[in-house]
């Protein structure tokens, strides 16, 4: 099970306190884009690529919506963000400044 934590950095530049647990649901807490991989430049997924359920809860331009529920597959910290994905792909839930964008 991979925890990743946010709110407070460690002297190691690691953000400590809540954590994102692998097959864990959270709440999206704004409207999110969807990657392929846990960069902020990395391509978007493809609306063919995305899950039946994701497909529910995309808007028009493309990008998960505010309020959307996800479960946790696999959780990554690049460049002092927190990423996780879904089954659709990537999202950034934590930035580098400390935003928090998935609850």
């Amino acid at each position: 099970m991979k925890l990743v934590g946010y709110k407070a950095l460690d002297k190691n530049l690691c953000y400590k306190g809540f954590q994102y647990e692998v097959g864990k649901t959270y709440t999206l807490q704004e409207d999110m884009n969807v990657r392929v991989s846990p960069n902020k430049t990395a391509k978007l997924v493809a609306k063919s690529k995305w899950s039946k359920d994701a497909l529910k809860h995309r808007n028009s331009k493309g990008m998960l919506i505010k309020g959307t529920r996800i479960t946790v597959k696999e959780v990554k910290t690049v460049d002092k963000a927190i990423w996780v994905k879904s089954p659709t792909g990537w999202m950034c839930a934590v930035g580098s400044t400390g935003h928090v964008f998935i609850k």
